[in-house]
This record gives C-alpha cells, structure tokens and sequence, in this order.
C-alpha cells in the first residue's frame, strides 16, 4: 500500500546470460490520479552502473508494462516511489503490484 511520498526496495537476482528485464506494474484502489517514480540500478565492478528510471502516472486503476536492459547474474535494486504530490486531497492508500515477467537472454 503506497501512500504520499512512500518508497519500496527490492533487490531482484538477474540469470547469468540475461540482458533485459520485463516487468509489468498493476495499480489499484485509489479514485485520484497517482504518479509513480520507477527507478532501477545494477553495479559492476570497475564499470559504470547499469540504470534505468521513469515516471509513471496512473489516472485510473490499471496495469502498464516495461522493459529496461541489465546485466545477467548480478542483483539489481528496483526502488518504487509514490510523489509526495500525488493524490492529494485523497485519503485512499494505493495497491500496487510489481512483477518482473520475464527475462531476455542473449543467444
């Protein structure tokens, strides 16, 4: 349940040979529009962080799909971020629901 100005993190292991990440964002619950901070990171050694981020607005409960290239076995860090200015005047929290679909390996 997100409310105003709430972050989640997950830490989410990619397969060795991977090199994107598909993933599908559901929200639900709320009767105002929410806006969403999607951000992604993924360190290597000696190499510049892999990233990926976006904003995302839900103006009625639904689900939007994505996808965001990684480095195959190595756990990359999803953080989840409601605005502070979203859905204000609402008391209602948010449901949302994140799933990572897929991976897409290199042949």
């Amino acid at each position: 349940m997100y409310c105003l100005g709430h972050i989640e993190r997950k830490y989410i292991k990619v397969p060795i040979g991977a090199s994107w990440v598909e993933a599908t964002m559901r929200t639900s619950g709320f009767d105002i529009a929410r806006r969403f901070f999607v951000d992604t990171v993924q360190i290597s050694l000696l190499q510049r962080p892999m990233k990926w981020e976006s904003v995302i607005t839900f103006s009625s409960p639904s689900t939007k799909s994505f996808a965001f290239p990684m480095e195959g076995g190595r756990t990359m860090e999803l953080a989840i971020a409601q605005f502070w200015s979203s859905g204000i005047g609402s008391h209602e929290a948010t449901v949302v629901e994140f799933e990572v679909t897929s991976f897409v390996l290199d042949i």
